[in-house]
């Protein structure tokens, strides 16, 4: 019987050659949209969920008030509160801190090659790290041990990537680099790079010193702290108990300078789509923005599924005389749904077989336009057939069902009459599939000319023509801002300037736009609100150089 029904499914396919193309096409381009943003979608609810721990792993981050009024919210808390909060409760299993170097000045290091010649190497991504970190989040070895990871003074991990930079190889423990300013360091371990979809990434981990002194324990608030929770932990029940401390131990400051601090845990899964605070890591999405894409694939999938529903109904009135010729000689109702919707599955899996092919083929164009690596293969081979056995009985239980109904009631006496007329269902069906193509599509054209506006807008300086150069001093260098400092200053805009080629130079303390550690309030003459900003100090020249706009 089953054998019958397939063929009978694939005789209407070819006889009916463009109404199959346009039905297995339609459906096939709907899915390849839809799977590419779902792809998307899970991708970025993915986002450090590989870590083990990942359900317990939590970030501390700084709420801070000034009288009733919030001031600011912060990813990174005071230096020692992490350790103070994992000695003060038993719930706390590992506390570890991260603190960017790289946002403080740029780190040089220097290698000597095999020939002698000094190599010298800027790095952006280079932090202090407790070695406790690896017991927080899972790092892949390549040389060395969890269990020697950053134990010493002057140790750094390399990633992968970093290793081969510097080195060539990574079989390079032991290995020494001179950090500017910072004197010697030995690599004690090698990892693998960080994966994409992590909100934390880094080139090089040194083991920790201290950066601060006794009187910013409860003034800087600048590191990046990590707490993991013992299982079954009452997370209310901490965070309550963590206000309560939190209070106390910043009292001694807080109190006459009527501040007031709340840290908060931060769960790690809820960063990259729900945290958009002051000093992230790195640039975090949202949720909304995900969850929208998340309902217009399936508005495009739907729009596919009710094209194939309306063209299929269509064919299915032109077939009313063999369904009444075959209910004569005795078919039944159910015979006849059971064969409409195996023709609905040889549809479907032929568009899906297709579609798969479709994504695969655009997959490197998404890929680029997304700056990602998205994957069929990341996938394993159990969760794919799961996942295409799932999308087969949904196709074919959305898109079959109607058309199927529709076939299986045709009465004998109707089919001598001949085909009906489409049922008020189906001219709903055909309003919300255009209502919802004409909706999409004019969205689409008004994101892309909101896109192309922020691209062609005026960014209030010219960065064209201009060429920057990063003074490498350190944060520990006493000469930044003397006499002496600036003198070389001056004497280096000045051997720039005699280049003929060179319209103008200027100095300031960091590349426009860049957040620093730099940070001010300003208030009126007059009074008013105050104001908080990022400063950056620039000379007489920034303007002209910069064509600074007012």
């Amino acid at each position: 019987m089953f054998k019958n029904y397939l063929k009978i499914a694939f005789r209407n396919l070819l006889k009916n050659k463009v109404v199959s193309l346009v039905n297995i096409g339609g459906l096939a381009i709907g899915m390849s949209a839809t799977f590419l943003l779902l792809m998307y979608v899970n991708y970025e609810f993915s986002y450090d969920a590989y870590h083990d721990k990942a359900d317990r792993i939590y970030r501390l981050v700084h709420h801070r008030f000034v009288g009733e009024a919030l001031e600011y919210k912060r990813a990174k808390v005071f230096p020692e509160i992490g350790l103070e909060l994992e000695g003060s409760f038993g719930e706390i299993e590992e506390s570890a801190r991260i603190f960017s170097v790289s946002e403080e000045y740029d780190p040089v290091f220097l290698i000597e090659d095999q020939d002698g010649n000094v190599k010298k190497f800027n790095e952006p991504s280079v932090f202090l790290a407790d070695s406790s970190v690896v017991k927080i989040f899972d790092l892949t070895f390549i040389h060395g041990s969890p269990e020697t990871f950053l134990q010493g003074a002057n140790q750094l991990a390399l990633t992968e990537s970093a290793a081969l930079k510097f080195f060539g190889s990574t079989d390079v423990l032991d290995k020494s680099l001179d950090w500017v300013g910072q004197g010697e360091w030995r690599v004690t371990a090698v990892v693998k790079d960080m994966p994409a979809n992590s909100h934390f990434h880094f080139s090089i981990l040194a083991s920790w010193f201290d950066t601060y002194g006794e009187r910013s324990l409860l003034r800087w608030d600048g590191f990046y702290t990590y707490v993991l929770l013992r299982p079954g932990t009452d997370i209310q029940k901490l965070h309550e108990g963590i206000q309560q401390f939190t209070s106390d131990y910043l009292a001694p400051y807080n109190q006459e300078r009527n501040i007031n601090s709340e840290i908060h845990l931060q769960p790690l899964t809820d960063i990259h789509l729900h945290s958009h605070l002051k000093d992230e890591l790195d640039t975090n999405n949202n949720y909304k923005i995900v969850y929208a894409l998340f309902f217009i694939s399936l508005i495009i999938l739907l729009i596919a599924l009710i094209n194939y529903i309306n063209l299929s109904t269509v064919a299915a009135l032109d077939r009313a005389r063999e369904i009444g010729i075959r209910k004569t000689i005795g078919s039944s109702k159910r015979q006849l749904l059971a064969q409409f919707l195996l023709e609905a599955l040889v549809v479907n899996a032929l568009a899906l077989a297709l579609s798969v092919t479709l994504v695969q083929l655009t997959l490197p164009l998404f890929n680029s336009w997304l700056g990602m690596e998205l994957s069929i293969l990341h996938w394993s081979p159990y969760e794919i057939l799961s996942y295409i056995l799932v999308a087969l009985i949904f196709l074919v239980s959305v898109s079959g069902y109607y058309p199927a109904m529709v076939l299986a009631s045709v009465t004998p006496s109707r089919a001598l009459i001949g085909p009906g007329k489409p049922g008020p269902l189906k001219n709903t069906l055909i309003i919300f599939q255009f209502s919802a193509a004409i909706i999409l599509s004019i969205s689409a054209v008004v994101i892309h000319y909101q896109i192309e506006y922020m691209k062609s807008r005026a960014l209030g300086i010219n960065i064209n023509d201009v060429l920057i150069m990063k003074s490498l001093a350190s944060v520990e260098d006493e000469h930044v801002n003397d006499s002496l400092y600036v003198g070389k200053l001056d004497a280096f805009k000045q051997l720039v300037k005699s280049n003929a080629g060179i319209r103008a130079v200027t100095v300031s303390s960091n590349v426009p736009g860049t957040i620093n550690s730099f940070f001010g309030r300003m208030r009126r003459k007059e009074g008013g609100a105050e104001i908080q900003s990022y400063l950056t100090r620039v000379d007489e020249e920034f303007a002209r150089v910069m064509d600074w706009m007012y």
